[in-house]
C-alpha cells in the first residue's frame, strides 16, 4: 500500500505549529478545487475501482491505481478494515469484494488467464463477510445512510455472474429499515430542481434510476461532493461526463491518498475544515491573534461561507456565521433558522429524519456568541432545550462523531456559555425561573462529573488511548473550570486537565495518525481537525470568571453540608474503596438536584402531622452516587435516576400515611382500606392524567409554602379522603408511561406488586396494632408472644412487600425498557424467575437491615420490628450463637435489658448476612442469563437497594410520626 503523505510535528514547537497550520489554512482557501484531509475508506475507492472507459480500441479501467490500493488493502483474513465500527468492515469488504467480482469477470469475458490469486481473494472475502455478517448488531448502527447502502451492496453481489447470498440474523430489521427509510421515495425525487442528501448516496439506486436525468445536481463534477456517488453516475449515465472524471482524478490526487490510489468518502470538505478549525482556534482563544496577520484573516474569512459542492446545512452554517463573528465580520443567522429549525430543534439538512445532537450544539453556541444575542431568545431556547433533553434522557450518541467526548465537549461549551451568558444580564428574555436556566447548573456538574469519572489512570479518554478523544476531555474540563467549584473538586479538575495535557504531550507522535471517530459512509479521521483538538487543548486555561449572585444562587450544594456527608458515606461498605472527590461530586449533584424533589414533596401525599422528612436528603445521592460508581460500567440515564428518585421518595410518604392515617384513625375498619385498596389498583382509570408532571425532570413547584392542598388529617379523614391520596399515588404508577408502553405481562406486574405493596402496609398496621397491646413498657423490648405467624414466614411476606422493593423492580424495569424501546426488560421463565428471587432476597435483607437501625425508634412509636418476634428471645440451640458463643440466655435467665438488645441484633444481623449471601448467589445466577443492558440495570438497582439498608445500619433516617 502506498503510505499518505504526513506532516512531522513531533519535533515542532507549539506556537510555530499553530502558525503554520493557519498559514496553510489560508493557502488551501484559494485553491479552486477546494481542498480536503478526510481519511481514505475503502467503500469510496472500491466504487472508482469499477469505473470502465471505453476507447476506439477496448474498454480500460480509469483507475486502476485504486484497484492495486485494494489488493493491497486486504486483511489475511480475507476483509477490508473496520476502523472504529464494525459496519466499517462490512461495507469496505463488500464493495471491495464487488470490485474484485467485476474484475475477474471481465478477465473472464477478454478470455484472459485464470486468476487464481483473485479467486482465492474473493473466496476469502465472501468467508470473512459471511461471518462479520452473522455478528452485526443493525439496530446499533448509525453511519450515515447504511440502511440504504448494504441492501443495494447485497442486490449487486446477488446480481453478479457469479452471484453470493448473504442470510444472517439482522437482514430482516435492515431491510424494515431500508423500507422505512425509501418509504416515500420516488426517481422524481432526484431529478427536480431540489437538492437531496439521497445524492450523496446515489450508488445506491443503481438500476432504479435513470443517471441521465440527474446530470443538472453535478457541480464542478461532483454528486453532492461524494467519489461513490459521482462514481456510480460517471458509470452509469450514457454519455460519459469528463468533469467528473476531473472531479475523480482530483480526488484521488488532491484527497489524503495523494495520489495512492485511495479516495475518501467526501471531497472537498473545505467548509468543514476551515470552520472547525478556525472557529477551534478562536472560540478557545488557542493563540494570540496576532500570530496571522489581519490580512491572512481576512484572506480566510472570504472562503468560511461559500460551500460550493455541498447542500447547506446547520452544522457548517453554524460553524461559519461563528467564525465570521469572531473574525470581527459581523454576521447575522436570519437566514438559517427558519430553514433549519423544526420549532423542536434545528435539523442539520432540510430533509434530515433524525435529529443531530451536535448540530444543535453548534448551533447554540454560534447563535450565544452573536454580538446581540438577546434578539434571538427564542431560537437559542429551541436549541439549548433540546439539547438538555436528550442530555437527561441518556441519548447524547451524535450521528457525525462515534466518540461520547465530543458530544459532551460540545455540550458543555455551549451550556456553560449560556450560562454565562444569562448571569451577566445579556439574556433578560430568559427569565431564572425557565426550565433550562433551572436545568444549568446540574447537567453542567453532571457532564464535569462523567468527565472526570471516565478519564484514565494515564490521563487519556477513549477506549484506544486517542489523542482527539483525550483532546475533547480536557477541552470539556476547561469549559466548565471557570466556575470556582468546591476546593476539592477544583484541584482535581485541574489535576485532571494536567494530566490529560502530559498525555497529549506525550503522544505527539502520534497526533498525525488517523483518529477514526467521524462518521460518514463509513467511519473517517482528518489530520488536521485531530491536531486543532490537540492544539486548542494545550491552550491554558482562562482565568476564573466572576459569577453574579443569579449563578450562586442556583448553587445549592452546601461545602458543610458535602463535607459532612462524605465523610459519612466514605465509611458505607459500598463507597468504602472509592476516592473522596468522586463522593463528593455525587454529592454535589444531589444537592443540585435535591430542590427540584423537595418541590414534589406535597404533590400527592399530605405531610401534616408528620416529623421532618429527613430521608429527602439522603434519596438523590443513593441514585446518583451508586449511579456514578467507579465499579458501575455503565450508568443508568439521567431521567430514569431522577424517576427511581421520585418513586423512592412517593414510598417513603406511603410509608408515613399509612402510619399516620391508616394506622391512628382505621385501626377498627382496616377491611374497608384493604378493599379500597384491591379496588383502585384493578380499576386505574386509564384516562386520569398521573398526579405529577409527565415531565418530572422539570418539576412545578408544588405546594410551594409547604401547604398540602390535602385536607388536614389533624381533622379525622373519612375512608373517602384515603381514596382521594391513594388514587392520585395509585394511579401515578400505574399510569406512567413507562408502564402503559410495556408489555400486558409488565403492566399487570407492576400492577399486583403495588396492590401487595399497599396491603402490606394495612397488615403491617394491623400487626403494630395486636403487637401494641402485649406492650407494658417502651423502656425494653417487648416479645411478640402471640404473633400469628413465624419470623421466617413473615420476613418472607408481610415484610417484604412492604419494603417497597419487588414493586418498585417491576416499575423499574419497564422505565429501562422503554429508555432502550423495548417492552420487556426481561423475557422467558427463567429470567423473570430469577429476578423475583433477587428481589424477594433483597426485599428481606433491606427490611432486616432496617429494623437493625431503627429498634429505638420502632420501640417508642410501638411498631413492630423483627426483634419482637418470639425466635429472637430463644436458646440458639446446640450450636455457637452469632458472636461464635453458647447462648448466654438459656432456660429463660434474663439479663440486663442492653445485653439483651444486643443479643437479638447480633442475630438479625447473622440472619442478613445469610440473606446476602443468598441474594449473591442469585444475583450471580441471573446476571449470567441476561443482556448488558439489563444487567448495568440490575446492578444499579441492587446496590441503591442495598445502600438504603447500609445506611439504616449506621442511622435510622426515616420520620417520625406523632403517636397517641
Amino acid at each position: 500500500m502506498h503510505p499518505t503523505k504526513q506532516k512531522d510535528v513531533s519535533n515542532m514547537s507549539i506556537q510555530p505549529l499553530v502558525f503554520s497550520l493557519l498559514e496553510e489554512l489560508a493557502l488551501k482557501c484559494g485553491l479552486k478545487s477546494g481542498f480536503g484531509n478526510m481519511s481514505i475508506a475503502v467503500y469510496d475507492t472500491a466504487w472508482l475501482a469499477m469505473i470502465q472507459k471505453e476507447t476506439e480500441s477496448e474498454k480500460k479501467w480509469l483507475f486502476s491505481e485504486c484497484y492495486r490500493y485494494l489488493l493491497e488493502s486486504q486483511s489475511s483474513d480475507g476483509g477490508w478494515p473496520s476502523y472504529s465500527s464494525e459496519v466499517d468492515g462490512i461495507i469496505n469488504t463488500m464493495s471491495a469484494l464487488l470490485a474484485l467480482k467485476r474484475h475477474a469477470a471481465y478477465d473472464s469475458s477478454q478470455n484472459r488467464l485464470y486468476n487464481e490469486d483473485i479467486q482465492l481473494r474473493i473466496s476469502q472475502a465472501t468467508a470473512f463477510l459471511s461471518s462479520k455478517l452473522q455478528t452485526w448488531n443493525v439496530e446499533d448502527t448509525v453511519h450515515v445512510g447504511f440502511e440504504i447502502l448494504v441492501p443495494a451492496l447485497l442486490d449487486f453481489l446477488e446480481q453478479e455472474s457469479d452471484p453470493v447470498h448473504f442470510e444472517f440474523p439482522g437482514r430482516e430489521l435492515l431491510m424494515q429499515m431500508n423500507m422505512k427509510k425509501l418509504k416515500r421515495f420516488e426517481p422524481t425525487m432526484l431529478y427536480g430542481k431540489t437538492q437531496t442528501t439521497l445524492l450523496h448516496s446515489l450508488e445506491a439506486f443503481v438500476g432504479k434510476i435513470d443517471f441521465d436525468r440527474v446530470v443538472h445536481h453535478r457541480v464542478s463534477g461532483s454528486m453532492m461532493g461524494s467519489p461513490s456517488a459521482t462514481a456510480a453516475y460517471l458509470m452509469n449515465a450514457s454519455t460519459w461526463d469528463e468533469e467528473a472524471e476531473a472531479y475523480l482524478r482530483t480526488t484521488i490526487q488532491l484527497g489524503a491518498g495523494k495520489g495512492s490510489g485511495g479516495a475518501p468518502s467526501a471531497f472537498p470538505s473545505t467548509i468543514f475544515e476551515v470552520t472547525w478549525r478556525k472557529s477551534l482556534s478562536m472560540v478557545k482563544d488557542a493563540w494570540d491573534s496576532s500570530l496571522v496577520n489581519l490580512d491572512t484573516q481576512r484572506k480566510t474569512a472570504t472562503h468560511i461561507y461559500i460551500a460550493p459542492f455541498l447542500q447547506p446545512d446547520a452544522d457548517d452554517t453554524a460553524k461559519g456565521i461563528l467564525c465570521l463573528n469572531l473574525l470581527k465580520r459581523p454576521t447575522r443567522p436570519d437566514r438559517m433558522i427558519p430553514k433549519f429549525s423544526t420549532g423542536d430543534h434545528f435539523k442539520t439538512f432540510f430533509t434530515e429524519q433524525s435529529p443531530s445532537f451536535s448540530a444543535n450544539c453548534n448551533v447554540l453556541n454560534m447563535l450565544i456568541h452573536l454580538p446581540n444575542p438577546d434578539e434571538y431568545v427564542q431560537p437559542i431556547l429551541e436549541a439549548a432545550n433540546f439539547v438538555a433533553k436528550c442530555w437527561t434522557e441518556g441519548n447524547v450518541k451524535d450521528k457525525w462523531n462515534l466518540s461520547q467526548y465530543y458530544s459532551m465537549m460540545l455540550m458543555a461549551e455551549a451550556l456553560m456559555g449560556l450560562w454565562q451568558l444569562w448571569g451577566s444580564n445579556r439574556l433578560p428574555g430568559i427569565p431564572a425561573e425557565s426550565p433550562i436556566i433551572e436545568q444549568l447548573p446540574l447537567i453542567i456538574f453532571q457532564v464535569l462529573s462523567q468527565t472526570l469519572n471516565s478519564q484514565k489512570e494515564n490521563g487519556a479518554w477513549g477506549g484506544k488511548n486517542s489523542p482527539e478523544e483525550t483532546a475533547y476531555g480536557v477541552l470539556t474540563l476547561k469549559a466548565i473550570s471557570v466556575r470556582p467549584w468546591p476546593a476539592m473538586l477544583a484541584t482535581h479538575i485541574k489535576t485532571a486537565i494536567d494530566a490529560g495535557r502530559k498525555f497529549l504531550l506525550s503522544q505527539r507522535q502520534n497526533w498525525i495518525n488517523t483518529q477514526y471517530l467521524w462518521v460518514e459512509k463509513v467511519t473517517y479521521g482528518s489530520q488536521i481537525i485531530t491536531l486543532s483538538y490537540c492544539l486548542a487543548a494545550l491552550n491554558p486555561c482562562e482565568p476564573k470568571s466572576q459569577w453574579g449572585q443569579a449563578m450562586h444562587s442556583q448553587f445549592t450544594a452546601s461545602n458543610k453540608a458535602v463535607s459532612k456527608f462524605s465523610d459519612f458515606y466514605s465509611r458505607i461498605p459500598l463507597f468504602a474503596n472509592e476516592p473522596a472527590w468522586k463522593i463528593e461530586a455525587s454529592l454535589v449533584e444531589s444537592y443540585l438536584t435535591l430542590p427540584k424533589l423537595r418541590r414534589l414533596r406535597h404533590e400527592i401525599f399530605p405531610r401534616t402531622d408528620m416529623g421532618e422528612d429527613k430521608y429527602l436528603e439522603y434519596i438523590p445521592f443513593t441514585w446518583i452516587g451508586i449511579n456514578n460508581l467507579s465499579s458501575q460500567k455503565d450508568g443508568l440515564a439521567k431521567d430514569i435516576v431522577w424517576e427511581m428518585m421520585v418513586i423512592s421518595m412517593l414510598n417513603y410518604q406511603v410509608d408515613e400515611y399509612m402510619e399516620a392515617v391508616v394506622g391512628r384513625y382505621f385501626t377498627s375498619d382496616l377491611d374497608s382500606v384493604r378493599c379500597l385498596i384491591r379496588r383502585l389498583c384493578r380499576e386505574s382509570d386509564s384516562t386520569t392524567e398521573p398526579a405529577l408532571l409527565k415531565t418530572p425532570i422539570h418539576p412545578t413547584n408544588g405546594a410551594a409554602n409547604g401547604v398540602s392542598h390535602q385536607k388536614d388529617i389533624d381533622i379525622a379523614p373519612g375512608l373517602a379522603d384515603v381514596e382521594k391520596v391513594l388514587s392520585r399515588f395509585i394511579n401515578y404508577i400505574l399510569q406512567h408511561a413507562a408502564v402503559t408502553s410495556s408489555s400486558p405481562y409488565a403492566q399487570k406486574l407492576v400492577r399486583y406488586d403495588l396492590e401487595k405493596f399497599l396491603l402490606a402496609h394495612v397488615t403491617q398496621e394491623a400487626d403494630n396494632s395486636l403487637f401494641a397491646r402485649e406492650i407494658s413498657s417502651t423502656a425494653n423490648t417487648t416479645v411478640w408472644k402471640d404473633a400469628p405467624t413465624s419470623y421466617y414466614h413473615w420476613i418472607h411476606n408481610t415484610s417484604a412487600d412492604h419494603t417497597s422493593c419487588p414493586y418498585s423492580f417491576a416499575l423499574f424495569s419497564c422505565l429501562v425498557a422503554r429508555s432502550v424501546d423495548r417492552q420487556d426488560l426481561l423475557q422467558g421463565a427463567r429470567q423473570k424467575y430469577l429476578a423475583q428471587d433477587v428481589c424477594q432476597h433483597l426485599a428481606n435483607l433491606c427490611r432486616q437491615y432496617n429494623d437493625y437501625g431503627s429498634i429505638v425508634r420502632d420501640r417508642q412509636e410501638r411498631n413492630l420490628n423483627s426483634v419482637n418476634f418470639p425466635e429472637f428471645s430463644e436458646p440458639a440451640g446446640s450450636g455457637k450463637a452469632a458472636n461464635g458463643h453458647t447462648n448466654g440466655h438459656q432456660n429463660g435467665d434474663l439479663e440486663p435489658e442492653g445485653n439483651r438488645e444486643s443479643w437479638m441484633k447480633k442475630e438479625l444481623f447473622w440472619i442478613a448476612n445469610y440473606e446476602r449471601q443468598c441474594l449473591d448467589l442469585a444475583v450471580k445466577q441471573l446476571e449470567d442469563h441476561i443482556d448488558e443492558v439489563s444487567r448495568n440495570a440490575l446492578r444499579v438497582f441492587v446496590r441503591v437497594t442495598d445502600l438504603y439498608g447500609q445506611i439504616y445500619v449506621a442511622r435510622d433516617i426515616a420520620t417520625s410520626v406523632r403517636t397517641t
